[in-house]
């Protein structure tokens, strides 16, 4: 690796052990994002009060990084957020159909959290395989 090059895992290792905001830390990442190899990284809070994604691949934060609404699906592979691959969409589409559904549970409910994770791990992580059928 060249000696310019930083290492990636300093990024997400940086914000779990740092104290910056997710908005603080992309902006950050952002100054330095060309002094690492390609990556895609997504920082901020449980809440998803404040979650930014943040690149240095193609398109990825041509100003600044990427302020992450709550609520909405996004999705990522080998590019940058969101790009339009089919395992991507479709990833994306399951996610949406998923969120849909259990949304009919309340706060005080009991999250059926088996069944959840098991809709996200055979729908959403295996549609890359679906993809390409």
């Amino acid at each position: 690796m060249p000696e310019s090059v930083r290492t990636r895992g300093e990024l997400v290792t940086g914000y779990l052990t740092g104290d910056l905001d997710g908005k603080a830390y992309a902006t950050e990442v952002f100054a330095r994002r060309f002094n690492y190899d390609g990556f895609n990284l997504v920082v901020g809070d449980a809440r998803g009060e404040n979650v930014y994604y943040v690149g240095n691949r193609g398109r990825a934060n041509v100003d600044s990084p990427s302020r992450l609404a709550q609520g909405k699906v996004y999705g990522l592979a080998n590019e940058v957020l969101d790009s339009p691959w089919p395992k991507v969409l479709i990833g994306k589409a399951k996610m949406e159909e998923i969120m849909a559904e259990y949304s009919r549970f309340g706060v005080d409910d009991d999250l059926p959290t088996f069944s959840l994770q098991e809709a996200v791990l055979r729908d959403v992580l295996h549609a890359p395989y679906d993809a390409e059928k």
